[in-house]
């Protein structure tokens, strides 16, 4: 893809935004194959696809594996709330698989529980003009601990950033109508 996508412009797409993308295919020599612009939509930031129509079988494509995507270990925010949750451990430390895992796991959930003051708010719509997709709106883990809520998918990717934040493998978990992580 060229050019990329630069960060720092995507970045700021809070909401859905009308674009065009230039394909230009040539061949080995350089004769043109095509060369055509396309309108296209860019989904928020913060808009996760949940599924998409197959044009050929016009049924629906699951997409909620891409929910790992959302999973933000390495971010500032969510390393430092690992501090707050070593607290709560009897060892008062997280080494990962070095360690009981689920008293890790207990010392990070207490730790949202008792300290994070997140509230339960749901955010469940995601506008996309094209009805051959769906998608929900999400929080980033980041997100979730500065805005102080999360409905059931932003508090499990915070869990798996927590998790994953110290070497621990998380599993996102969706059933119909609701998400936990393993």
């Amino acid at each position: 893809q060229l050019p990329t996508l630069f960060p720092e412009h995507i970045h700021s797409v809070h909401e859905l935004t009308r674009a065009t993308v230039t394909v230009l295919v040539e061949e080995i020599g350089g004769a043109i194959e095509t060369h055509e612009t396309l309108p296209i939509w860019l989904l928020a930031r913060n808009a996760a696809p949940l599924a998409v129509r197959d044009p050929v079988t016009g049924g629906w494509s699951d997409l909620s594996r891409y929910f790992g995507a959302f999973v933000t270990p390495n971010r500032y925010e969510v390393i430092s709330f690992l501090r707050t949750a070593a607290d709560k451990h009897p060892e008062h430390k997280l080494a990962g698989y070095q360690s009981d895992v689920s008293l890790q796991a207990r010392a990070i959930f207490n730790a949202l529980k008792d300290e994070s003051q997140i509230v339960y708010v749901n955010s469940l719509i995601a506008f996309n003009p094209d009805e051959s997709a769906r998608g929900q709106r999400v929080r980033l883990p980041r997100e979730t601990l500065a805005e102080r809520q999360a409905n059931c998918i932003d508090g499990t990717l915070l869990f798996a950033s927590l998790l994953e934040a110290i070497s621990i493998n998380p599993a996102i978990v969706i059933v119909p109508g609701h998400a936990l992580v393993g």
